[in-house]
């Protein structure tokens, strides 16, 4: 079956009468006799959180596309816009190369998200190619089968020992990482790559569980946060560095608390400033907020 401990949402947190279950098969649950319960969720599953009511689990999937038309639709139009501005960069530099593909930089920038990366090749395939097949020969060959990842970020409702698929909350070229339900499981945040209108860099994310605008409340950020008990802020670690991917380098940072919630549950129109509450050197980062206003927190060293 292809199960991953390492990819389950965990126990219920109401009874912990049942635990999810990731795997290559879909979402599913099991029951303390590690029975596999009916009501499978077939999708290409990659990790899973509980909401705090355990009624639903907040899934992260993926699926293939294969045309910059499909991903098009995934972009913000800022996105597609800075897709488009630095599609004409990387062209002249793809033209001008005459070294080992394998040590090619698209763009000058370091760092640059896998998103972007994706979009800039099947944008430059699909609508700029002139000229290129002749200029890359074999690895031009090789970008015409790329097929992007699509991210999801779904509801899965908890029907009794049955998990429904429900809403879609995000789809995104960027991997969706570490999805966390607010205390009242009226919004999510969530890690992943940012670029274009919101700056460049592992980010971190929010989004109403009701669907609609996902919005970014802090950019530069190593993975790993947590909300407040009060579901008004949200405590993370940031850097003046840009890095991606879920390895993290040693750095400094700064544990950081930021206020995104107003006293009537809505998101601010705007973020209150942020708090630096401690300098630290993180590789990764862990971090708890306790129910007394203490925040906790690690870091493996190397």
């Amino acid at each position: 079956m292809g199960v991953h401990s390492r990819k389950t949402g965990g126990l219920d947190p109401c009874d912990g009468s049942v635990a999810a279950v990731v795997s290559d098969k879909g979402f599913f649950l099991i029951n303390g006799d590690g029975k596999v319960l009916p009501g499978r969720a077939e999708l290409s599953a990659v990790r899973a959180a509980w909401s705090r009511d355990g009624k639903r689990l907040l899934g992260v999937h993926r699926t293939e596309s294969d045309s910059w038309s499909d991903i098009e639709s995934v972009m913000s139009e800022a996105q597609r816009k800075y897709v488009v501005e630095k599609s004409k960069i990387a062209k002249p530099r793809m033209m001008a190369y005459t070294g080992d593909w394998k040590e090619f930089e698209i763009l000058p920038e370091k760092n640059i998200p896998g998103g972007l990366l994706v979009a800039i090749v099947l944008y430059l395939r699909d609508n700029d190619a002139e000229g290129l097949p002749e200029k890359l020969g074999d690895k031009w060959k090789e970008l015409s089968e790329v097929k992007p990842t699509i991210w999801h970020l779904q509801i899965l409702d908890r029907d009794g020992d049955t998990l429904k698929s429900g809403r879609v909350l995000v789809r995104s070229l960027d991997e969706i990482i570490f999805p966390t339900a607010s205390p009242d499981d009226k919004y999510v945040a969530y890690n992943s790559d940012s670029w274009g209108e919101s700056g460049m860099g592992r980010s971190l994310f929010v989004v109403s569980a009701d669907g609609g605008a996902v919005r970014v409340p802090a950019v530069n950020v190593a993975a790993g946060f947590d909300w407040s008990p009060d579901g008004q802020r949200l405590a993370y670690v940031r850097s003046s560095l840009i890095h991606n991917g879920i390895d993290e380098y040693l750095q400094l940072g700064s544990l950081a608390t930021i206020r995104i919630r107003g006293d009537d549950g809505a998101l601010l129109k705007e973020w209150e400033t942020l708090e630096d509450r401690a300098g630290l050197l993180f590789n990764p980062f862990t971090i708890k907020w306790a129910q007394r206003r203490a925040l906790l927190f690690g870091s493996r060293w190397k």
